[in-house]
């Protein structure tokens, strides 16, 4: 029996959502226990309470103090004479 169009395409779907599934609860964690510079990145993360799932940090003391210098290099870089 061959595939309509439809059932191609959810069968894309399914097939595609159960790999990133499998990649997301097995994988992931297998690469960031096994490598040292995601095991400091996650350390740095537990240690700072921050909340990696979250789209904005801006209730996170470290990044805000971030954000506040890199817009100061920005706006205050030095130009050179005129």
């Amino acid at each position: 029996m061959l595939m309509t169009g439809r059932m191609a395409r959810w069968s894309s779907f399914l097939g595609l959502s159960a790999l990133l599934w499998f990649l997301v609860i097995y994988a992931a964690p297998v690469l960031r226990d096994s490598i040292p510079e995601f095991r400091k990145y996650a350390s740095v993360v537990e240690q700072n309470d921050i909340h990696a799932g979250a789209i904005y940090y801006t209730d996170v003391e470290l990044t805000g103090n971030a954000d506040i210098n890199s817009r100061s290099t920005f706006e205050h870089t030095p130009m050179g004479p005129n």
